[in-house]
């Protein structure tokens, strides 16, 4: 694989609950994402860099947060999607993403997408 000279995220395993349809309670998932950007190096340290990326905190804490409103999802791709929708909504230098979801309570509730964002 050739790397990408363009700045990837990589978030692994934010754990929440959320709301599935056709269940009592919301079910413990795990949310896993590969984020490919336009944002082009290099990357310094320099503090300065900071503007130049993708602030990943707030996509974890819509995660965590206001994406439960989105629920009751019917499935796991159905939660997927959604997520990369708001993905993509949230920050137009977003241009690939790789969304992994499953959940350690119930190991048919999977799924793993790949988004190219719409030309």
């Amino acid at each position: 694989m050739i790397p990408s000279p363009h700045f990837q995220i990589l978030v692994r395993e934010v754990a929440t609950r959320l709301p599935v349809a056709g269940r009592t309670d919301d079910l413990d998932i795990r949310v896993n994402l590969r984020l490919g950007t336009s944002v082009t190096g290099p990357f310094t340290g320099d503090p300065d860099d900071i503007s130049m990326t993708v602030d990943y905190s707030k996509i974890v804490r819509h995660i965590l947060g206001p994406f439960r409103d989105e629920g009751p999802f019917t499935d796991a791709d159905a939660m997927a999607q959604a997520l990369g929708r708001f993905i993509f909504d949230f920050d137009t230098r977003i241009l690939s993403q790789k969304i992994a979801i499953h959940s350690p309570a119930d190991p048919g509730f999977t799924s793993q997408i790949a988004l190219e964002r719409p030309s």
